[in-house]
This record gives C-alpha cells, structure tokens and sequence, in this order.
C-alpha cells in the first residue's frame, strides 16, 4: 500500500478521500481519518475501504501497476488479519468486540455472507431505538417521497440519502415517519441531532455494549466499526446538519443513514443520494389545514395557502395563530395581509422547534456570521414579490442608487451568486438552479419585515426601488421588452413602488400599469393606475396636474374600458383632456396629448356620439400628417388613420373606411408582412367595412385568407380573434348559410363570455348576433331562445350604455324584429317607433340604423292595419337607403322588396310589380338564386331589416 502512496506523491488523507467519493467505480467511501489510520498502521478497515484506497491511489499515479496482481496479494494480507469470534447475525449489543493483532476492531470477512439491510421484518427482540422526535398527529400526503426514500434505502449503493430544503420545509417530520412506517426493517433505528452527534453516538455505544475509552473519538470510532461489522441493518438519522463536521461518524457499510439538512449543497456531491423535500403541493395543504381544523371550509384553505405560501412551518405557524388568537378566519386572514409587529413571533407552532419568526432570527445570525453583506441582500426580500426572483432582475447595472455596501455585490454576477448560495445554504431560500431564480416563502417575507428595524427597513425599500428602477426597458408597447416588465411586475406593489421617492421608480410605474394593459391583464393595471394617480396626485406629492399623472390618468381609462366601465373611462379622458393640451411640457400636438384624443374618441364612439368622434379622430389624423416628427409614414399617423376609419364605420361610411383601411393594409403589408398584429387587425377593419357595405362574399374570402395566421400570430382568444369570428358569421347569415352561421355564432357568444365576460361590448353584440341568427332560423321553437337572450342583451346595453345609446337601441329595433316574428304587432310597433324617433334625434335620419328602423316600423304599420303609414314609411326608407347605401345594398333590397307589396297594397300594381322584379334581378346578382331571401321576395313576404354595429 505505501508504494502506491509514494507513487501518487503522498497525497494528504483529505484528498484522498474526496477522490474516493468521486469515484463512482468504487463501492466504498472512507473518511480521511480511517485512511490515515490505515496508511499509519493503526487499523484495518473493512475490505471494500482497503480496496478503494488502493485503487484510487492508483489513479493518482504517474506509474502504472497491474492492479489485478496487486488487489489479489492486498486481499490476502488483508485476509491475514486474524478474525473475530462468529457472532450470531443481527446481534450487536452485548461485549466488545475482540481485537486484532494491532489492538483495533476486526474488519468483516468478505468470504461470509452479510445479511443485506432490506424492508424484511427483524424480530423485536433484537431491536435497539434511541428517543425520536414526536410523531406529527397531523402529517399528511409525502406518499411519493416516502416511497423514493424506501426505494433509494433499499438499493444496494451504500450512500448516505440527504434529505434537503427550505427551514419549515418538514425534513425532520418527513424522515420521523419514514422510521414510523418503515421501522420492523432496522435492528438499530439511532436519530442523532447534529448538534450534538458525538454524544448521541457516544449513548448509542451504551445501548450496543461498546466500551467507552478515555478518547471519546475512539469510542465513536468502535460504534461505527461495530455497526460495519454486525451483518444487522441499522438505520442512523443524522438531523439539522449544517456543515460536513458530521461525515466521520457515516458508517459505509451495513445500513442506511438518512441526513437532513438546508444546505442544498448536499444534492451536489456525487457521493449521496439527494432528495430536495418541497413545500406542501395544493391538495396537501388543504388536507393538512382541514385535518387541523374540520370546521374549516376547503376553498378557505385553499384561499389561506396561496396567499400565505405551502411551507409546512408556515400552516403550522397559522394554525397556532389561530389557536393562540381566538379569531375567526377571516379576521386572521386580515391580519396576516399586514402582520402587526411581532404576530409571527407568537403561537409556538406544534412539532417544530421554532416560529416562522424565531427560525428567520436564527438563520440571519449564522448568515452575518457567514457574510454580512448577504443579509443586506436577503433583506431585499422583505419587499419583493412572492414570486421566484430572477437573478437577472437583481444583478442589472443599478447605477448609483443602491447602498454602497451592496452596489459592489450586486454589479459583480458571480459574487451576487456566491452570496445567493449562502443565504440558500442556510435555508432562508429557494434557489431554482435550472431558471435562475431565488424564491422566499410569503410568510418568511412578512417575518423578515418585521423583524427589520425602521432604518434597515426604509434602506431594503430604497434598495428595490432602485433595483426595479434600474431594470425599467422602458415603453412596453415594445415586444423585446415584455420579458423583463414581467420580472418586475410581480414587485411592484409588494415594494411599494407607487409611493416612491425616487422619479425613475415612478416612471417605471407608469411603463407597469401600460404593460399589464397590453397584456390583458385589465383589472391589475386599473388597480395599478388608480392606485398611482391617486397618490401621486395628491397635494403634498407631485399634484394634479403633474405629467405623469396626467399620463397615468390615461392609461387607467384605458383599463376602464377595456372591462367595460365606459362611463368612468369617458369622465377620466374628458376632465384629463384640457389638462394636457394646456399644459406647457405638452400642449396641442405633442404626441401624448394626441394618444389621448385617441382615447377621448374612443370613449365617444361607445357613448354614441359619432360625429364628435369623428370630429376629434380626423383632427388627430391630420396634426400626426402635419407633424414634422411624425409624418405619413410614421406608426402613430397610421393608427389614427385606423382609428379614423373606426369612426367612419359607426357614421355608415362604409366606403370612406373601406378605401382607408385599403391604404393602411397595403402599408402594412409592404412594411411588415402577414405576420404581425397591426396587419391582421387591419384585415379586421377592412371586412367589417365590406360586411357594412353588403360585400359578405368578400367578407369571407378575405377573413378565410388570413384566419389560420390570426390564429397562429394572436391565439383564438385573442379580441381580434374574437371580432373576425363574429363578422365571418354575419356575412354568411347575410349569404343565406343559416345553419353554419347560426352555429358559429353560438360558439362565438360562448367564446366571448368566457374570455371577455358578459357584459363586455363585444360579448353583448355577440348575444344579440345570435338572437338575430335565431330568429332568421325560422323556427317557431328558436323564437323563444332568441326573444330571452335579446331581452336579456338590451337590458345589458341599458345598464352598460344608458337607454338613448345606438348600440341599446339597435339592440331594441332587434328584439322588435323577434316580437313581430311571434305575432306580437302592436309590441313591436311600440318598440319600433319609440327607437327611431331616439335615433332620429342621436345619429340623424340618413344612418343605417334609423333608415334600418324605417323599414321595420313599415312593416308594423302594414302588419297593423294601417296601410297608408306603411307606404308612406316604406317610400321613405327606400329612398334613403338608395341615396347613402346604393342601388343594390341588401338593407336597400329589404326596402324595396317591402315598398314593393305596400305600392301593391295601395292599388299602384305596376309600379309594385317593376320594383318586385328589380330587386329580385338585384337579389339573384347579389346573393344567388338560392338564397332564402329570393323565395321569400318571390312569395309576398316582407323582409325584416337586422341592425349589427360594428365593434367600437
């Protein structure tokens, strides 16, 4: 053996041993003092550590030896040792064990047959226990790591099995049961606490007869020799480890060792098995709360879970809240959304040493023991989000903004990992290797906070508040920058950000409350912009007229609108209007107090005031022309050409928007290809364009062309998406394939209310779309379908839009149409001709929707009896109809179609009959001789005249 030393440069016994370890062709590991024994000719060990030393000597050196030779001349040196007396298998306790020839405990004889340690019961009588820790009553679920460490402690590999994780985590607890359901497997089952593992060890040489000598590491030594030669199994639990002090007293062969430990350091040596113990899953911690508490509701638990994390010391810490408070839950729940000063240090959790509050105090001392610096960066989190950190978000370039004593750890990426490492080591955190981030449990968050002091809490404020600063990309209408506004959008309000001091943060507040906005995310960013406009607009803060108020102001009625709470969105827009275009850092044609007006239209448009709309969108358009930063080709001049054409639509100038929307498909086309957002919504414009102008052909032919690259580019519940969905419909209702129409706009309805909600514009018109499919159907049995979901429509629209809207009383002349489809005359004339003298007075009497109405109260009247009112309204419609929508446009067709029968009716037969024949010839040009309404014109029957608004 020493000539392999000296070969391998006599190597220290440390290196050796590291070796050993790394080795994975070695069975055996041996601590570097059994090898320095073993080289000094203090002892032999077993077989399989002799062996391991000499080959890995061997591999250390510059020689070659013919290995197989030499093991075979090791082995019966080894051999030569004379052996212990047999000893009846399993028996441990009792006697010393006879020593060798050089006074140390005889190694096993490989040439036995050693019992294996398996899950075969060992009769009782041969047991010997130490004290455990008490059983957990209220433990629950860990069924799959149960079963991994029953399976890791069943293989034949001898390694240690680490049991690692977050402090509160339930290591302890999980390895308790363990030996509970598992114990009938072990002769000698001995838990020793790392703190004190020498004189656990030292008891357990009582229990198995193992003399003491003076050296108490000699008597430590004899224990593990005597677990490594018994041929029992034995289960060793080493708790709480903290350091590799404990690695010594590992036996290598003969049993198992179970190791608890903080540290995830651990699951990176080679040398053991590792399993990471994770926070209870959902289902676990409901069982868990529910076991403690039968009384408590399961959604309750769920609730208290996800807001308080899974962490098993943390629903043990609220559990004893609950017990040691006497309150009800949901005055419980309150306090811990803002936890007073020292709640988490009261109510000793059952089955764990520590409270959330006395574990966090235990792990920051170590840690500044450690690096004083890392509790800076760990206090960081007490103001941080619950979601897992990016490391990324954390170690952007902060400028000079953070404390001095971090701004050196933080600019440096590798001392920012060291120092994320320690404070994981002592458990304080979770760090996810494979994505970079480092996660704190909520409930250590509120701790932390409460144990800092007044000064160290207002420098870990300004500290994140200046890291979310520095990670701010800026305007995020940009898509490169989405990535890092989520990072930061988990923090924003847990750091307090709004009330900032310092401007960037502010700043970074407004770029949030847009991004969620883009993203969708409505509520959180009205929550968001309300929250900041209010602060910040206070008088002994930045005022109301402040820049980015007014600009924050504009986002929130965005937000607004988007839900639907367009009352609120048009008072914001309208009061916010005068402030910024009379405001100096801005004015008139500075392209925010231009977004604005955008904003302001929009918020017109929904209230029915079209004209006003329009007024302000073409203005819009022609100061973005006009601009010398901006210009025609600019993004923002395009988007109001958009915008502009919207506000065409909703006046019935369907061919002005039609040639606009044209020209801003071509650009987008030449600039962007089909693959972007703003091209596909464009294709949107321009086919509700042609579905207003009777083109629906063109309408699905176009939609067809573009829908699977809609559907790739923006997702199926995207509003775009959404919108494409309802206007394909409508044109083949208007091409006559009511069956296909009728089921895609029930889908539709279905798709609106699931992504958008019931009461959002576009889930409205998609119910009374599908109310007019309905009664188009024909069905009696439909009628009664279609008559609720109208009804259940205009008493939406009344609320959400107020009674004179156009859209509530286009959805009015709709249910109209259903009452007269079900005999109700006289109702239906009522209905009608309360909504067209409304519309009448709101959109004039040339707007699709009035002259709609015309044509419908004709038919009330003939249907009535009064025959002369009918031609004379019906006159009227065609008429008009003619003069705005042209010769052949279906809303022209249904006048005609009616003018026809009520010229009839008067007694004017040839002029009835010629205009029967036109619009027929028109009816088979426009739509094909198959469509229904041909044979319904061909019959006698009047035509119903359906009012379908396009999006605002």
């Amino acid at each position: 053996m020493h000539s392999l030393y000296n070969d391998a440069g006599k190597p220290g016994s440390r290196i050796i041993s590291v070796g050993i370890r790394k080795n994975l062709e070695l069975d055996e590991t041996v601590s570097h003092e059994t090898i320095t024994a073993t080289l000094g000719g203090k002892s032999v060990p077993s077989w399989g550590k002799v062996r391991s030393i000499a080959v890995q000597l061997d591999q250390m050196s510059d020689r070659h030896h013919d290995m197989t030779t030499f093991l075979e001349s090791l082995l019966g040196l080894w051999l030569a040792v004379p052996a212990a007396p047999p000893k009846s298998p399993g028996r441990i306790a009792g006697g010393s064990t006879p020593p060798t020839a050089r006074g140390t405990p005889v190694p096993p004889d490989p040439r036995r047959a050693r019992p294996a340690a398996s899950s075969a019961p060992v009769p009782p009588g041969e047991r010997i226990r130490g004290e455990f820790p008490q059983r957990n009553p209220y433990f629950v679920g860990r069924e799959i790591l149960l079963d991994t460490m029953a399976a890791r402690l069943r293989s034949q590999r001898p390694s240690p099995l680490v049991l690692y994780g977050l402090g509160g985590a339930g290591k302890t607890q999980l390895a308790r049961e363990y030996i509970e359901q598992y114990a009938d497997a072990y002769t000698v089952i001995w838990w020793i606490p790392a703190t004190r593992a020498g004189s656990a060890l030292t008891e357990l040489a009582e229990r198995l007869g193992v003399p003491a000598q003076a050296n108490v590491k000699q008597t430590i030594d004899n224990v593990i020799s005597r677990l490594e030669s018994a041929g029992a199994p034995f289960l060793l639990v080493f708790d709480g480890v903290e350091n590799e002090q404990v690695r010594p007293f590992f036996p290598s062969i003969g049993g198992k060792i179970i190791v608890t430990t903080r540290d995830p350091a651990w699951a990176n040596d080679s040398s053991y098995l590792a399993i990471e113990v994770p926070d209870f899953d959902r289902a676990e911690a409901i069982q868990f709360l529910r076991k403690r508490f039968p009384e408590l509701r399961g959604d309750d638990a769920d609730e208290l879970a996800s807001r308080h994390g899974r962490l098993p010391l943390a629903l043990e810490q609220i559990a004893a809240l609950k017990l040691a408070s006497g309150l009800s839950w949901e005055e419980l729940r309150d306090r811990l959304d803002e936890p007073g000063p020292g709640l988490l240090a009261t109510g000793q959790p059952a089955h764990y040493p520590h409270t959330v509050a006395a574990l966090l105090q235990v792990a920051l001392d170590q840690l500044r023991q450690t690096n004083p610096v890392a509790v800076g960066v760990f206090e960081l989190f007490a103001f941080l989000g619950s979601e897992p950190v990016s490391v990324t978000l954390l170690s952007v370039d902060h400028g000079d903004e953070l404390s001095p004593d971090l701004m050196r750890t933080m600019r440096h990426r590798l001392e920012l990992s060291k120092v994320i490492q320690q404070i994981s080591r002592f458990g304080l955190a979770r760090l996810h290797q494979e994505t970079q981030r480092i996660e704190v449990q909520p409930l250590m968050r509120l701790a932390l906070r409460d144990a800092l002091s007044p000064e160290a809490r207002d420098r870990a404020r300004r500290n994140v508040h200046a890291i979310l600063a520095a990670a701010d990309p800026g305007w995020p209408d940009d898509l490169a920058s989405h990535d890092m506004h989520r990072e930061i959008a988990a923090h924003v309000l847990p750091s307090g950000l709004v009330g900032s001091a310092l401007p960037a943060a502010r700043q970074t507040v407004f770029h949030q409350i847009r991004y969620r906005y883009l993203m969708g995310e409505y509520e959180d960013a009205i929550r968001l912009a309300e929250a900041a406009v209010r602060r910040w607009s206070a008088p002994d803060f930045l005022g109301a007229d402040d820049n980015l108020v007014l600009l924050s102001t504009r986002e929130w009625a965005n937000g607004l609108r988007a839900v639907g709470q367009y009352q609120q969105a048009h008072d914001l827009t309208r009061d916010t209007m005068p402030r910024l275009r009379d405001n100096p850092a801005f004015g008139p044609d500075h392209r925010e107090t231009l977004a604005l007006a955008t904003s302001h239209a929009a918020d017109l448009r929904i209230a029915g005031q079209y004209r006003a709309a329009y007024d302000i969108d073409q203005d819009t358009y022609h100061r973005y022309l006009d601009s010398p930063q901006h210009g025609e080709r600019h993004a923002l001049t395009s988007a109001s050409l958009h915008n502009l054409a919207v506000s065409c639509r909703h006046l019935g100038r369907f061919a002005e928007a039609e040639e606009m929307d044209r020209f801003e498909l071509l650009r987008h086309l030449e600039r962007h290809g089909t693959e972007r957002d703003k091209t596909l919504l464009t294709v949107n414009a321009l086919a509700e364009d042609l579905y207003g102008l009777g083109r629906y052909r063109e309408v699905i032919e176009l939609q067809q062309h573009y829908a699977p690259t809609a559907l790739r580019v923006l997702g199926e519940t995207h509003r775009g998406v959404l919108r494409a969905a309802r206007t394909v419909a409508l044109a083949r209702l208007g091409m006559g394939e009511t069956t296909e129409a009728l089921n895609a706009l029930r889908d539709h309805y279905h798709d609106c209310i699931t992504s958008l909600g019931p009461a959002h514009e576009y889930t409205l018109a998609a119910k009374m779309s599908y109310a007019n499919a309905l009664r188009q159907q024909g069905r009696q049995e439909s009628l009664s379908d279609a008559f609720q979901l109208a009804a259940e429509a205009v008493g939406s629209y009344q609320r959400t839009f107020g009674p004179r809207n156009p859209l509530t009383l286009a959805a009015e002349v709709n249910r109209a149409s259903i009452l007269r489809a079900k005999g109700e005359y006289l109702r239906a004339r009522a209905a009608d001709t309360i909504a067209y003298d409304a519309l009448h007075d709101t959109v004039g009497k040339d707007h699709p929707y009035t002259i709609a109405t015309l044509v419908n109260l004709a038919t009330d009247m003939s249907l009535t009896g009064d025959a002369v009112g009918a031609r004379g309204r019906s006159e009227q419609a065609y008429l008009l109809a003619k003069q705005t929508r042209g010769d052949t446009h279906p809303d022209t067709l249904t006048a005609g179609a009616n003018l026809a029968l009520d010229r009839h009716a008067a007694g004017e037969v040839d002029a009835g009959q010629r205009l029967l024949e036109k619009v027929l010839a028109d009816l088979r040009r426009s739509r094909g001789p198959a469509h229904p309404a041909v044979a319904e014109v061909a019959r006698g029957a009047r035509l119903d005249a359906t009012i379908e608004p396009p999006p605002t």
